[in-house]
């Protein structure tokens, strides 16, 4: 284990390696409703980057890659109960 500078404590699960082999792995804040983030951390089994990363992949393998557009998402939101 590497030796941390005095004063300095490492974050929980910091230096973990990705489950799923992931890598070089980049560092962003993002912002998500509750819903959201209970419905990606279910997919990345209680790993929320983990769900982001897979949420991806499904997006990619059914070539669903059209860049946000308000009208759909208004369609779209207009079927939910």
């Amino acid at each position: 284990m590497t030796s941390v500078p005095k004063g300095r404590i490492r974050a929980p699960g910091a230096g973990v390696k990705a489950d799923d082999g992931a890598k070089p792995l980049m560092r962003k804040q993002i912002n998500i409703d509750a819903e959201t983030f209970a419905l990606l951390t279910a997919v990345g089994g209680d790993q929320l980057s983990l769900g982001v990363r897979e949420a991806a992949r499904r997006l990619a393998e059914h070539a669903d890659l059209a860049p946000f557009d308000p009208k759909r998402h208004r369609a779209r939101s207009a079927l939910r109960p």
